[in-house]
């Protein structure tokens, strides 16, 4: 999800105008309506002001990491977690399958590196590489039928 975007998501998801928000990080309201346009590019001392204000990591608010991968993550999310669950022999992952889906994000960035998901000749296959150092050198590669 683009900045803007996300940045506008979050913003009405606290139920606070532009203008709270512009107040809360220092910049004019007119910056603020920019950014959430897509007119203007944050500075990043900005973005790490509006990181910390919303609570949430940078690449939540500018799309990288698993965060780039969004989408694609939570339009499989079931058969994702259900590797998951596999992966680490826990149902830790279907637990919070409930949560919202920016909880689940931020759950998953702080145990996940990266996932790749590819769907050739009608299966899926789920790749996963966790961030965890008791799990480094291990990823898993599964094919959901």
């Amino acid at each position: 999800m683009q900045f803007s975007k996300r940045l506008k998501e979050l913003r009405k998801q606290q139920n606070i105008t532009q203008s709270q928000l512009a107040q809360a990080i220092g910049v004019t309201d007119r910056a603020c309506r920019r950014y959430e346009s897509g007119e203007n590019e944050p500075t990043l001392s900005i973005i790490m002001s509006i990181a910390s204000y919303f609570n949430v990591s940078i690449d939540c608010l500018v799309g990288s990491g698993l965060y780039a991968k969004e989408d694609l993550i939570l339009q499989n999310k079931h058969r994702l977690i259900e590797a998951l669950d596999k992966f680490y022999y826990t149902d830790f992952f279907n637990k919070i399958s409930q949560l919202s889906n920016n909880k689940f994000m931020e759950i998953l960035s702080g145990i996940i590196d990266d996932i790749k998901i590819s769907d050739e000749d009608g299966k899926l296959e789920i790749s996963i590489y966790p961030l965890l150092a008791s799990d480094a050198g291990k990823t898993l590669s599964k094919i959901v039928p």
